[in-house]
């Protein structure tokens, strides 16, 4: 459902979020946390993880779907300016690539919606110039830095928390990496501040704390945030300027250098779980794990704002795709066949989930929605219309609020749940507690508490102080003129 009761991410000027991406985006962030659980009793066991085994194919739905929010919150902002003066009768002040003139024809079908509405009986083309500048004019005009200033509001105040809560765990933990070496004060300070600006260790590096050659050994996951802000810097610069046509050929192209790069198993790995280190080829395996499913889904979103395909609406969306992810995640560990031990039969599943699989499973979620063009005017204000609650039942109205709450906890989940996980890992090794069977009343504990965290991170830290950036930072959306 597309609703004006955005997630606590939401700007001023922000459109409408399709709340089933959100929730969908909860629900994996919790499968993530679940997956972490038996990467805890494989680590401590020493064995490999055999049971759901595939959990970390959440990051790659997560890349996904970046992209595909990315491109349809941002796509028809860039060199909007040149266009509203063309509209205006005045010459444009930049020059409009392909890319852009794509991104204006591909505005949302409310968008699109409202203008008819608002020429209808007057048919006139100057009427409707002056409907589309009206109409545009009451979104917020981007600038390179006016996106970067939006995205590291989104994202990095919770990543200086992330830094902050792994140290003080990692104190906790007593200080040592994992074979029992102590580790300097000043390191973890260093690590704490250079984790807070997203700068990786290189494996060896005083302050690896861990001493597992992980880029962030206070807060494991911050990986992905360091490639999902190169695919952001990408998109600002390079990808959104991208015709249809290109983009698709760019997708292609990435997602075939993934596969080899995967099934001839490069890093050794026998799996997609690449980049979480700078040892070997992992900054190039977890550049491409975040390129092309972070371009494809730019494309779907594309794809699905242009009404190039038609949506697919099913009954219970959020939960068939979670059963359908949740399955995926729980197949058995595919081993290499015997005399073609070069290819790597899981990390040939593993890619086929994110090329097949994982897009069907976001067209399905943004396809849950009522039409775009009944939010076309609700799109331009921040707050919950009157006529959307009064529109809504009780029941949807209950599932609406659901689905809210697993998209703001997500993001927090996710971050903030790793160091947490460090104490859970170290107490399994020191009582030598292996699965599930026996460490349930522990896992409940832990789930639990890492929910609550990241509930009490979102109220009382993450939304005031993007609150406060926003206000300071971010200029208000430009009146408009009618």
């Amino acid at each position: 459902m597309i609703t004006q009761l955005n997630s606590s991410a939401s700007f001023r000027d922000t459109k409408p979020h399709y709340l089933l991406l959100d929730a969908l985006r909860g629900v994996v962030a919790l499968m993530v946390v679940w997956y972490h659980f038996f990467e805890g009793f494989a680590f401590a066991s020493g064995t490999a993880i055999t049971t759901f085994a595939h959990g970390h194919l959440g990051v790659d739905f997560f890349f996904m779907l970046s992209g595909f929010v990315i491109s349809y919150a941002y796509d028809d902002r860039w060199q909007v300016r040149g266009r509203m003066d063309a509209g205006n009768g005045t010459k444009g002040s930049s020059q409009t690539t392909a890319g852009d003139r794509a991104n204006v024809r591909n505005r949302t079908a409310g968008d699109r919606a409202n203008v008819r509405n608002r020429t209808a009986g007057n048919r006139t083309k100057g009427s409707s110039r002056t409907a589309v500048t009206q109409t545009m004019s009451r979104r917020s005009l981007l600038t390179l830095g006016d996106f970067f200033k939006r995205r590291l509001i989104r994202l990095h105040p919770m990543l200086v928390l992330g830094a902050v809560i792994g140290a003080v765990t990692f104190l906790m933990q007593g200080g040592i990496q994992w074979d029992g070496t102590v580790v300097a004060f000043r390191w973890v300070v260093v690590a704490m501040l250079l984790g807070a600006l997203l700068i990786p260790a290189y494996p060896g590096a005083g302050y690896d704390v861990r001493g597992n050659g992980e880029m962030y050994s206070l807060n494991g996951p911050s990986w992905s945030l360091f490639f999902e802000y190169i695919g952001n810097l990408l998109y600002a610069l390079f990808i959104r300027r991208f015709s249809n046509r290109l983009l698709l050929i760019w997708v292609v192209v990435t997602g075939l250098l993934w596969g080899v790069f995967v099934v001839t198993d490069v890093s050794g790995y026998d799996m997609l779980g690449v980049g979480w280190t700078l040892d070997g080829l992992n900054f190039v395996g977890g550049f491409l794990r975040m390129i092309f499913p972070f371009s494809l889904g730019m494309y779907l979103s594309r794809m699905y704002q242009s009404c190039t395909f038609k949506p697919v609406r099913v009954k219970y969306t959020l939960v068939l795709a979670t059963l359908v992810l949740f399955a995926l995640f729980s197949l058995p560990y595919w081993g290499k066949m015997a005399g073609w031990e070069i290819f790597s039969l899981n990390s040939l599943y593993e890619w086929a989930c994110v090329v097949l699989v994982f897009p069907g499973i976001l067209w399905l979620a943004a396809s849950d929605a009522s039409d775009a063009s009944d939010a076309s005017d609700a799109s331009q204000s921040q707050t919950l219309q009157p006529q959307t609650l009064q529109s809504q039942t009780p029941q949807s109205l209950r599932t609406s609020r659901i689905y809210k709450f697993l998209g703001d906890i997500s993001y927090p989940l996710y971050i903030v749940h790793y160091p947490v996980m460090y104490l859970f890992y170290a107490w399994l090794i020191k009582h030598q507690v292996y699965s599930l069977s026996v460490a349930w009343p522990a896992v409940v504990l832990v789930y639990v508490f890492v929910i609550a965290l990241a509930y009490a991170c979102l109220k009382w830290y993450d939304e005031p102080v993007r609150h406060w950036l926003t206000r300071s930072l971010v200029s208000p959306p430009p009146k408009s003129n009618t």
